[in-house]
């Protein structure tokens, strides 16, 4: 009679001497010995005995039973006896209960949530181009990755590997269904060993519970169309807003100033997907423009100015008999320009 005792997912919980039995067909104990083989079906779940002493027809000593997924989202929770060469049994349902919040659990588009396993989760993060929406779930979970659902959640805030990329909305108070649900759009492309995504209760989140990070994100380039231009003293940075860093070294007349010049997407991520004649103009009256070249890859254009002090720029675009995907061309920031060591007089 009664009916079982609601249960914490993750706790252990007693069956003690006496809980199994062997019976007739109207639940009379019978008196006999032997071995009776005991398992659940939760698959998570484990037991401290597999197996069980009968003498007199009861469970000879106490056993413990873990159950790992709530039943909100794994039912029926029972347990199975086995012994005897008789029909298994099959217990009443347990009610199991969502264990007390322990960690936000990310979960990225290709990876499905699997409560009560040891990692909580199963699958591998899809990849993503770079600029395309990217929405991830954070979770509020107990110790055996079950959701928990409760009127106070905890705010989240969310950091990226990739320092050009971002989230909206950020920070985020989870949904009293224990979730919620964020948009990434990375920039920077990395395709090995991918940008990772941090997930982390902010100081004034009503509830305070560990911090996860997710697997590895592949983030791939978009479509071709810009040419960039590094210089000497700068440094390409794909995601940002100009593709680079740094300011233009200053240049010498008459010294070979080598910039690297770039097919990139939108974001200032290399692409080598086209191989089109790129030429470089300068602003210095004197000098002669370097030839065209055939892009694919960084590519180093040196230029020789020869008028001090400038300042002059640098324009890379395609030729005017290009035809093929438009590639937005670049304008260089001044450079200065410094007078070479003394070689000759001159009178005016």
């Amino acid at each position: 009679s009664g009916v079982p005792a609601v249960q914490t997912a993750g706790v252990p919980f007693t069956m003690p001497a006496g809980s199994l039995r062997a019976v007739d067909a109207f639940y009379n104990t019978i008196s006999t010995s032997g071995v009776v083989t005991v398992s659940l079906a939760d698959p998570f779940g484990s037991l401290s005995a597999t197996t069980v002493n009968l003498s007199g027809g009861l469970s000879v000593a106490p056993f413990n039973v873990t159950l790992a997924v709530s039943t909100a989202t794994f039912s029926p929770q029972v347990l199975y006896a086995n012994g005897f060469s008789l029909a298994g049994s099959t217990s009443s349902a347990i009610p199991v209960n969502t264990g007390a919040p322990a960690r936000l659990q990310l979960v990225l588009p290709g990876e499905t949530a699997v409560p009560g396993s040891s990692t909580g989760k199963t699958g591998t993060p899809q990849s993503v181009s770079a600029g395309d929406p990217y929405v991830v779930a954070v979770d509020l979970v107990d110790s055996r990755f079950n959701k928990v659902s409760q009127a106070v959640q905890p705010t989240v805030n969310m950091t990226m590997g990739d320092a050009t990329a971002s989230v909206t909305p950020n920070p985020l108070t989870l949904g009293v269904n224990g979730q919620g649900l964020f948009t990434v759009t990375f920039r920077a492309a990395n395709s090995a060993p991918g940008w990772q995504i941090f997930a982390a209760t902010t100081a004034a989140s009503a509830v305070s519970v560990s911090s996860d990070t997710s697997n590895f994100v592949v983030v791939g380039a978009t479509t071709t169309d810009h040419i960039l231009l590094v210089l000497p003293g700068q440094t390409a940075a794909p995601g940002t807003a100009r593709g680079f860093t740094g300011s233009p070294a200053a240049a010498t007349a008459g010294v070979p100033y080598v910039s690297t010049v770039t097919l990139t997407d939108r974001f200032y991520n290399t692409k080598v997907d086209l191989t089109p004649q790129i030429q470089m103009i300068t602003s210095d009256p004197y000098d002669v423009d370097p030839a065209t070249k055939v892009v694919n890859g960084p590519t180093a254009f040196p230029i020789t100015f020869v008028k001090a002090p400038g300042p002059w720029t640098l324009a890379v675009s395609t030729l005017p008999t290009y035809i093929g995907q438009v590639l937005v061309s670049t304008v260089s920031d001044p450079i200065t320009v410094h007078a070479a060591t003394p070689s000759k007089l001159q009178v005016l």
